[in-house]
């Protein structure tokens, strides 16, 4: 280990000669591995800014996956949230077709006593019969994702199923295609922080990580 700490720190040097140090970004897979290679650049006069230093909360993609949590907890009272995501870039919505499902609900909605959720519209959006939407598959593709995480939800463990969300809606594909070191690096971070939770925690659930968040 020691070697490749060696190793490692002899070519950032090299690199350094040519690059601002700004591009340069290395991912580990744990908290402990980032205290450990950040103590020994520091000890080799190297500067380095670790995640566990930078607010990750603050990264678009970790806010984009806030919001889906917090979706998929409570789908039905998270209306401003699904609508962020579904006109997210990462789903490949079309955005008319958005705006054509918040408008039919908004007007739905603008004089009824008990309100229908987007949820509940999106879930049967086929059935709208006065829209013609311009990509009714991939709006039948997120839907179905949707229907699908939820079921997941109710008996994965936390950890499991954090892996088939970022998966079913290709998120980490999406990111390595629009990608900056920043980026790749938060969002492993916050994987790695849900990891050590689940580890620490065998009853680990999305409840308990939302409730986490919001005391930071």
């Amino acid at each position: 280990i020691e070697e490749e700490r060696v190793f490692l720190l002899e070519n950032i040097k090299k690199d350094l000669e040519k690059i601002q140090k700004s591009e340069i970004a290395i991912i580990v897979r744990s908290n402990k591995e980032v205290e450990e290679l950040s103590r020994f650049f520091t000890q080799n006069q190297v500067d380095v800014v670790s995640k566990q230093n930078t607010n990750i909360l603050k990264n678009n993609y970790v806010i984009f996956l806030l919001k889906l949590f917090k979706v998929l907890q409570n789908p039905n009272q998270n209306d401003a949230n699904l609508i962020d995501i579904l006109r997210n870039n990462i789903l490949w919505l079309s955005q008319v077709d958005i705006f054509k499902l918040s408008k039919h609900i908004y007007n739905l909605n603008y004089t009824k006593k008990y309100k229908i959720s987007v949820f509940e519209k999106f879930l049967e959006f086929e059935n709208i019969t006065d829209i013609t939407w311009e990509k009714v598959d991939k709006l039948t593709e997120i839907r179905d994702i949707f229907k699908e995480l939820i079921w997941d939800l109710s008996w994965k463990n936390f950890v499991e199923f954090f892996n088939i969300l970022l998966s079913k809606f290709k998120i980490i594909n999406f990111i390595q295609t629009n990608w900056t070191f920043d980026d790749i690096e938060d969002i492993y971070t916050f994987f790695n922080k849900i990891s050590s939770y689940s580890q620490n925690d065998n009853s680990f659930s999305l409840e308990k990580l939302l409730h986490k968040i919001e005391l930071f």
